[in-house]
Parts: structure tokens; sequence; C-alpha cells
């Protein structure tokens, strides 16, 4: 919201990559895209990755009535491996 106010008050280039230096090392034209590019592209990671995380726990083993012990073991443990790696991925 504060980036859509203040966008008119943006030099015409703009840093677009920093160095380890912390010293701009690659500029851009100011465009809808350069100011707003990063932050969408944000916006649709977090999407995707809201919604691989929600469909992954839905998608749940189904436990077998054969060996209940050994099936629920399994399964808690792909439910700590999913959470963990989503854990990572946020």
């Amino acid at each position: 919201m504060y980036l859509s106010t203040q966008y008119n008050s943006l030099p015409d280039v703009i840093p677009t990559h920093w160095g380890f230096s912390g010293q701009p090392d690659a500029f851009s034209q100011k465009s809808f895209f350069s100011v707003f590019g990063i932050v969408l592209m944000s916006i649709g990671i977090g999407i995707i990755i809201y919604t691989s995380s929600v469909n992954s726990l839905k998608s749940r083993a189904k436990l077998s009535y054969v060996n209940i012990n050994e099936s629920k073991k399994a399964h808690l443990n792909y439910l700590s491996k999913i959470a963990f790696t989503f854990f990572i991925l946020n």
C-alpha cells in the first residue's frame, strides 16, 4: 500500500540488486513490474506454498486396518516430514 502511494516520488532509475557489500550493482528503469514485481512474486509464492501445504495435508495416507500400529507410525512419520518441509519452504 505504501509503495503504491509513493510510486510517483521514486526516481526514474531504481536499484534492483545489491551485492555482498550492500551497494547496488544493478539498476532498472522505473516501471510497474520493476517496482511491484517482487511484491507480486512473493504473494504468488506464498499462495503456491499455502495451496500445496493444504492439499498435501488433505491427501493423507489411509490407515490400514490390518496393521494399525505400523500404519499409524508410518502416517505420523509422513506428516512430520511434510510439516518440516513446509516449515523450511516458508
